[in-house]
């Protein structure tokens, strides 16, 4: 059922933006200006005293938050972040949305491929868990394991295109016929709640950019994804409740799942307009925020409010996430390792460009995309290097990269003999 096919490319080439939600109305952007200049103090707070996963979730925050990056705080918190130890999957996949988001995060490329290689491990039966291959997975380690590895794509790395198709299978399996989703497979309809519903739609969307559907496959999965925003229609008086299960995480959740599938509105509610009206007014005096309803043992309420419940309030507002994102274009970022299957001449053109730009220190990168089992990858690779070398090397690029062994080690000799010549 899934095929590649030019949707992705397509997508990719006509719509690198952010989100489609129109503006609140003027009191209601009044009202979100001022909560968030009252959380930024709270956010810095929390910055300095988190620590792996929920340091690298206000790291994010602080990023979308547009914290400049001299700050003293912020910068000595992106310092231990880049010397954490994670090994967790909300952890793994959160510092590499963070290093999707900064060209400059020291280590990136080291830290990218260490992290992705740590993910891929945890994958169990198509879907994710705390611990690697823990026998069983559940849908929300799975939507940040997605979110990571989405990232891990931009940022050049490789992931198979078989880990996405499970990842899909799994997910499309746990959905119920009316359309809600679960925290653990075999849970009945009676389990489904609003925050795993919209974790099942981010993960079919962000698969099916990452694969390519063919026609029959592309509508059967826009069935599934009405079918979840049917349900969740049906449960909008839970948008904008602080009393929602897991109110923080389900609407950072929501806005997510409503910019991949480019809504506006869940029914007839506008899910940021209902959010925003909600966190402004649950906000503590110190600036942060509290949940009721998380999923957490009791603890002192500071003002300052929880590091994650903060984090999760500051991204909904600040409403930056991005449909699709784009490939990273830092001086360590290879274009071309990043294109999706069936990416049209046009971007594979402009992958071409950026790569080529880079001359010789991209060459590891565009060599290592001709072993990719993704014919766009080995396509912009092969034009690539011959532009930067003046060779070919006899590599075929629409070939079965096993066969062109030979001819991928003629490509590779000569990097070797001549990475330290003139650039």
């Amino acid at each position: 059922m899934l095929v590649r096919n030019a949707f992705a490319g397509c997508v990719l080439a006509t719509a690198v933006v952010a989100q489609t939600a129109q503006s609140p109305q003027p009191d209601l952007r009044e009202r979100i200006a001022q909560t968030l200049d009252r959380a930024r103090p709270a956010l810095r707070h929390h910055l300095e005293k988190a620590d792996s996963g929920e340091l690298a979730l206000c790291c994010l925050a602080a990023v979308h938050d547009g914290m400049p990056r001299d700050d003293a705080v912020f910068a000595a918190a992106l310092k231990r972040l880049q010397r954490a130890d994670l090994t967790d999957t909300y952890g793994l996949a959160l510092r590499l949305m963070v290093l999707a988001e900064l060209p400059d995060f020291p280590a990136r490329a080291e830290l990218a491929e260490r992290d992705t290689v740590l993910l891929l491990q945890k994958q169990t039966s198509g879907g994710f868990s705390y611990g690697a291959r823990d026998g069983w997975w559940d849908l929300s380690n799975t939507q940040y394991a997605a979110l990571g590895l989405r990232a891990a794509v931009a940022l050049g790395q490789e992931v198979p295109l078989q880990r996405w198709r499970l990842l899909y299978q799994a997910v499309q399996q746990m959905q119920h016929d009316d359309g809600g989703f679960a925290y653990r497979l075999g849970q009945g309809r009676t389990s489904a709640y609003a925050s795993m519903t919209a974790a099942g739609i981010a993960v079919l969307e962000v698969c099916a950019q990452q694969l390519g559907l063919d026609e029959s496959a592309h509508r059967y999965h826009d069935e599934l994804v009405a079918k979840a925003w049917a349900w969740l229609g049906a449960h909008g008086k839970e948008i904008g409740d602080r009393r929602t299960r897991f109110c923080y995480y389900c609407h950072y959740g929501l806005e997510r799942a409503a910019i991949l599938s480019g809504k506006d509105k869940v029914g007839d509610i506008d899910w940021y307009a209902a959010g925003a009206r909600m966190l402004c007014t649950e906000q503590l005096s110190g600036g942060g925020w509290w949940g009721d309803e998380e999923n957490r043992p009791p603890g002192v309420r500071s003002p300052s409010g929880h590091a994650v419940d903060t984090a999760f309030a500051v991204l909904f507002l600040r409403r930056k996430f991005q449909r699709l994102l784009p490939p990273v274009t830092g001086s360590d970022g290879c274009r071309s390792a990043a294109l999706l299957p069936g990416a049209g001449d046009a971007v594979i053109r402009g992958a071409v460009a950026a790569d080529t730009g880079h001359g010789r220190q991209h060459l590891p990168a565009l060599l290592a995309c001709l072993r990719s089992e993704v014919l766009e990858r080995r396509k912009a690779a092969v034009l690539a290097i011959f532009l930067i070398t003046g060779e070919d090397f006899g590599v075929q690029p629409y070939r079965d990269p096993a066969g062109e062994t030979r001819a991928i080690r003629r490509a590779e000799l000569w990097w070797l003999q001549h990475r330290n010549g003139d650039r």
